[in-house]
């Protein structure tokens, strides 16, 4: 059985196209052992290189060593189209986001791709089910030719111990 215990206390903007994720705000952040990024770097970036760029960032900045990101992303699609506004989607394939996770410093690569026709629920562990059916939405179109979900664990950091 997996409990989750979340506790939102601050909400606040993350810009993974810039340098300074946070800018121009100057609290702290803390990393955390898990990061879940789900339809969003697509969304944010404009090139495959943007996105291993963001996905960087991400796992330096927020990920501790030793910790997780859960990595959900829509395959092949250029656009999401609802109600009367059409959103760009970086077209991005399979090897391009394994790439990106090992680009990042990420271990234990879990990558598991399905089609969004299919309907097929995608395990990433024996007890972690994650299904997604395809948006049901007279206002909704979209092309993505399926979905990647990917977990990876960040690097510990090498300590040298004194003899």
């Amino acid at each position: 059985m997996i409990h989750f215990f979340i506790s939102f206390t601050d909400i606040r903007k993350c810009d993974v196209t810039q340098a300074d994720l946070f800018a121009p705000s100057t609290a702290e952040v803390p990393a955390v052992d898990l990061v879940l990024s789900a339809f969003t770097l697509e969304y944010a970036t404009q090139t495959v290189a943007d996105f291993s760029t963001a996905l960087q960032r991400i796992t330096d900045r927020f990920i501790k060593p030793g910790g997780a990101i859960i990595l959900i992303v829509s395959l092949e699609e250029t656009y999401w189209h609802i109600n009367n506004n059409t959103f760009h989607t970086l077209f991005i394939k399979k090897s391009h986001v394994e790439a990106a996770l090992k680009a990042a410093g990420l271990e234990d690569l879990d990558v598991r791709e399905f089609n969004l026709q299919s309907h097929q629920p995608v395990s990433l562990t024996e007890n972690a089910v994650v299904s997604t059916p395809v948006p049901t939405c007279e206002r909704c179109d979209y092309d993505a030719a399926g979905v990647l979900i990917a977990k990876g664990v960040k690097r510990m950091r090498q300590i040298k111990i004194p003899a």
